[in-house]
């Protein structure tokens, strides 16, 4: 569903940096485990500071992934 034409410039921002950050965080796991604070940064090094995510954005692509079988959470003692 594509929105009115008032908001179709937002929502694609929105899409291509939903799709982007998602992009950047497989990049990231392909290579190491990573969670939470320190995988946001990774993606902002890999991405050479392009995508920027925060708790917002970062947590939500996460459980969209896992649902979607593309990543595996876990849970690790501290």
């Amino acid at each position: 569903m594509v929105p009115k034409k008032s908001n179709q410039t937002q929502y694609w921002q929105s899409l291509i940096n939903q799709s982007t950050i998602r992009f950047f965080i497989l990049r990231v796991l392909w290579e190491k485990d990573s969670y939470g604070y320190i995988l946001s940064k990774e993606v902002e090094d890999v991405s050479w500071g392009f995508c920027k995510p925060t708790e917002s954005t970062l947590y939500p692509a996460l459980a969209d992934m896992e649902d979607k079988g593309l990543i595996r959470s876990s849970q690790v003692e501290a």
